[in-house]
């Protein structure tokens, strides 16, 4: 548990190996704006606020999360962020968490994005999202195929050459079991004609474990976001090549079902504004992620249409935690 203080943000604002593919593979109704939010001006939610991260800490989930409160705090919605990391079982741990302890506090965030709904898929636990109203889409972004820039596998074709013939000895390196580039390799590994039961997935909980996996030659090759192979892409430690295979992660905002309409609304306008902010921007460039905003029924049908997308994935590769 990390908390996080306003005049902390605010004295930050100063100083502001091979990619074989880069592949996008593929609640809040008639909320009324406030008086107060016509005007223009910020009213505070909470002195304190709270955002539920179902993931890691140095995950892309976490870094958007607190990326989000740094963008509150620094626009005054609070004095204080506190931000609760709950990683087990691929994140479903914090949906537990969350279900159990916020569901109804009208001062607590919860994140999600498509590697969380995968887990919940592929692992089926007793917690799901449906205590959960999704606030806003934030971002998307999209995951990249890795390898050493001396590895001896120099193209995707070299890649599907060695899944296709020795799947089991081709280990791929992902962040989570039934996260979105688990499901990404499983789909890889059948666009060679291999199995994807009968391939190796290694998962590293953060990033630089990943990476770390990658460069050191552990793996055949790692898929993750951008982001964590981005400083590694720009020195020239990797190269980049297409594929045809197309997902994408988002991540998106949300709060407990039993929360009121208005506060919710409340909600969704401090998240409108943060998306706004200078330091939320340069995050969105520096991360190399995509501002997709979404929010009202389209943001409800998109979560439901995508998690019944992911289950079916799941059951077809025959995804196992």
């Amino acid at each position: 548990m990390h908390t996080i203080k306003r005049r902390s943000v605010l004295s930050s604002l100063g100083g502001i190996s091979a990619a074989l593919g880069v592949a996008g593979l593929a609640g809040v109704t008639g909320l009324a704006l406030p008086a107060w939010a016509q005007s223009g001006k910020v009213k505070p939610l909470a002195p304190k606020l709270r955002i539920v991260i179902p993931a890691a800490t140095r995950t892309n989930l976490d870094d958007a999360s607190r990326s989000l409160g740094d963008a509150l705090l620094g626009l005054g919605f609070c004095d204080e962020l506190e931000y609760e990391n709950h990683d087990a079982r691929g994140g479903t741990q914090g949906v537990l968490v969350y279900n159990d302890k916020y569901s109804k506090d009208v001062n607590s965030f919860f994140m999600a994005d498509t590697s969380l709904i995968g887990a919940l898929a592929v692992q089926k636990p007793s917690a799901n999202l449906d205590k959960l109203t999704p606030i806003a889409r934030l971002t998307t972004d999209h995951l990249v195929i890795v390898v050493p820039a001396n590895s001896p596998i120099k193209t995707i074709k070299d890649l599907a050459d060695r899944l296709r013939t020795a799947p089991k000895q081709t280990p791929l390196a992902i962040s989570a079991m039934g996260g979105v580039d688990h499901i990404f390799a499983s789909l890889l590994v059948k666009w060679t004609g291999s199995k994807p039961e009968d391939a190796s997935y290694p998962a590293f909980g953060r990033r630089h474990e990943l990476v770390d996996a990658v460069l050191s030659g552990k793996v055949a090759a790692g898929i993750s976001s951008h982001l964590a192979f981005g400083p590694d892409l720009q020195s020239a430690a990797v190269r980049e090549q297409g594929v045809d295979v197309d997902i994408t992660n988002w991540s998106a905002v949300f709060t407990g079902l039993a929360v009121p309409e208005p506060r919710k609304a409340e909600m969704l306008l401090a998240v409108k504004k943060a998306v706004t902010y200078d330091l939320w921007k340069t995050t969105l460039k520096q991360s190399y992620w995509e501002s997709s905003l979404m929010s009202g029924p389209d943001l409800t049908s998109f979560i439901e249409i995508d998690g019944n997308a992911l289950k079916l994935i799941a059951q077809l590769l025959k995804l196992k935690a």
